[in-house]
């Protein structure tokens, strides 16, 4: 299950609520792509990035002990919106939410929040 890590204004409700020009204006941006994976190399070690599509992808080599699997893409404006984790652990998903100042966990596959400011 994918876990969507982003900023927000209060009160948009799950993703999967989102209008289309919502989910391309509503989440602030964090930064350039290349700016949130050298951010997120410096809170996981060892992290391997591979690009596929207009998706970066990100984790471990080896099996490493916490779990990672993350994705991110920019927008058309050369911004990242999201950072997008599967089967993430709670305590990584605290982390980067303090780490990036971000307010809104949400899993839009069941349409639910996880966390809500931070």
């Amino acid at each position: 299950m994918h876990t969507y890590l982003y900023r927000a204004v209060d009160g948009l409700g799950p993703l999967n609520e989102w209008t289309t020009n919502q989910l391309a204006e509503s989440a602030e941006p964090m930064g350039s792509i290349d700016a949130v994976k050298a951010s997120l190399d410096s809170l996981f070690k060892n992290l391997r990035w591979q690009q596929i599509g207009d998706t970066w992808c990100g984790g471990h080599a080896t099996c490493q002990s916490p779990y990672i699997d993350i994705m991110v893409r920019e927008d058309a404006s050369g911004k990242c919106r999201f950072i997008v984790f599967d089967k993430p652990d709670r305590s990584i998903l605290q982390l980067v939410m303090r780490s990036f100042g971000l307010n809104y966990a949400c899993t839009p596959e069941n349409g639910k929040l996880l966390a809500v400011q931070g």
